[in-house]
């Protein structure tokens, strides 16, 4: 557990954000933007990938979108926030990720039943096959109309059996 509820936000070239995490506490004392001043210098001398970031607000914890689509956390205006289409594209990977899956175990009965000429159980498995080729495109359609970040992290597609 961290030693303190604040956060020191990074915005790197690229859009995305880098967090430090305090590792300790204050000095007693000590006062809040020279402790997190301070934390922010070290941080940037021992990490190289914050080189040419740029150092925002610092924020608490509880103010923090969700960890879920943590890759798509952006800074907008004066908060931090899930980028929605990046979180869709994220999720629609996620789901391409478990379509490859869910195929690749169809190859070994689809090819017993073409070696075994078994006519309605290839034709059922082909068209199993195609149903998990087109699911990605449904998916992008139906992500499209999730209007937050829990309604992407909820959508689960209609799997075909």
């Amino acid at each position: 557990m961290s030693a303190t509820p604040w956060r020191v936000l990074w915005q790197r070239p690229d859009g995305s954000i880098s967090v430090t995490c305090p590792g300790q506490p204050p000095l007693e004392g000590e006062p809040l933007e020279m402790y997190l001043d301070g934390v922010a210098l070290r941080a940037q001398n021992v990490d190289p990938e914050l080189a040419g970031a740029v150092r925002l607000p610092s924020v608490q914890v509880s103010v923090l979108p969700g960890r879920r689509f943590r890759n798509c956390w952006r800074w907008s205006g004066n908060a931090l926030r899930v980028d929605l289409p990046l979180a869709r594209q994220q999720r629609l990977k996620e789901i391409r990720g478990e379509r490859d899956r869910r195929l690749a175990a169809t190859d070994g009965p689809w090819m017993r039943s073409v070696e075994r000429n078994l006519l309605v159980e290839r034709q059922q498995l082909e068209s199993q096959r195609q149903a998990l080729r087109d699911l990605p495109a449904q998916a992008a359609a139906d992500l499209e109309s999730c209007a937050d970040e829990a309604a992407v992290a909820a959508y689960q597609p209609q799997w075909p059996e």
